[in-house]
């Protein structure tokens, strides 16, 4: 798997084995694949951004001649309006839906013997919005293009651009939300709920900004973030207050009243952690912390544990850790995750 070290979207979303390997995966391809992206976290993006526009398409060997594809590839490109890059660049992120929409259409066209793709319009250009709702009673966990992980509550929903500006990364949310932000210094992520706006680099926390709610919740879990009042012209000025890991403010939305708290922590792990520990029990934990739904094989992965620091690390990169471990391998289903392995 090496090979695709050096391969471009383009090349990747051309290769029959890559498509085959994303789709239809064994154990030992999936292990690998693990294992290369592990070791090449720079490639990471690249990867993730190929097999999300294959599975949005879901066909695994496409009866197209090298040239179609190309043209296909090249037109999926042109309608993301993306600038020609040098191929050992990184594929910029969040432009996942636009792309698998693309793929769908042109393939189809082809299917039909029929490749017609008018060029982007002016209306192309304007934000186009991603909207993600929860209408059931469990949390639902959602990856963002850019590594980030939203768990969001029952009765939420958030919004926010398929392609994220150059120097910021915004969303919007209606309901609560838990966040696990990739770290990117030059790249701030910004969350707009109920007249506030959280400012953050990388960081974990919690929203809760219901429609009907008097009050804008921010829980800070790790990490530091600073919370704006938003004003009628959509500026930022000075921060109504900065909260640090353990730290709660609650901010009035009818005026810029605020009461910001130091929350209980909890007892001390760090002895636990350095203890060998059954995967179903990590599992069991991860589930209750995040308020997610994790499935397994409690019969095949009952024999297996990991020794490991998990402290510093996002749900997804704790799920990649444990998985890679046992020779596993998970999957996102809308309101659940599933783990998929041998057994140890």
């Amino acid at each position: 798997m090496d090979k695709y070290l050096n391969y471009s979207l383009e090349q990747l979303l051309s290769d029959d084995s890559f498509r085959q390997i994303t789709l239809n995966p064994t154990s030992a391809q999936q292990l690998e694949l693990n294992s290369l992206i592990q070791s090449h976290p720079q490639k990471a993006e690249l990867f993730c951004e190929a097999q999300d526009v294959i599975r949005s398409v879901g066909i695994a060997n496409v009866s197209l001649t090298e040239q179609e594809f190309q043209q296909a590839v090249e037109q999926i490109l042109s309608v993301t309006s993306r600038k020609t890059r040098r191929a050992s660049r990184i594929v910029p992120v969040s432009i996942l839906t636009r792309i698998a929409a693309s793929v769908t259409v042109i393939i189809g066209l082809f299917m039909l013997g029929k490749m017609i793709l008018n060029k982007p319009s002016a209306a192309a250009n304007s934000v186009q919005m991603v909207r993600k709702e929860n209408n059931t009673a469990v949390a639902k966990l959602i990856r963002l293009q850019d590594g980030s992980a939203v768990v969001l509550k029952p009765g939420s929903y958030i919004t926010y651009p398929i392609t994220f500006e150059a120097h910021k990364r915004e969303l919007n949310l209606v309901g609560e939300a838990f966040f696990e932000i990739s770290k990117n210094p030059e790249k701030p992520f910004f969350v707009h709920a109920g007249g506030s706006v959280t400012k953050v680099l990388g960081t974990s926390f919690n929203i809760r900004a219901f429609e009907h709610d008097e009050r804008v919740t921010v829980l800070v879990k790790t990490g530091k973030v600073a919370v704006y009042k938003q004003d009628k012209e959509d500026r930022l000025t000075k921060p109504v207050s900065l909260l640090q890991a353990n730290q709660q403010l609650q901010l009035a939305k009818n005026d810029n009243s605020f009461q910001k708290s130091i929350l209980k922590q909890g007892p001390a792990v760090q002895d636990e952690q350095l203890m060998e520990i059954p995967v179903s029990e990590l599992f069991e934990k991860l589930s209750k912390s995040y308020g997610i739904v994790i499935d397994f094989d409690q019969q095949k992965l009952s024999n297996c544990a990991v020794m490991a620091n998990l402290t510093d690390l996002h749900l997804l990169e704790k799920l990649d850790a444990i998985c890679l471990a046992i020779n596993a391998s998970y999957t996102i289903n809308e309101n659940q995750i599933t783990v998929t392995g041998q057994g140890c």
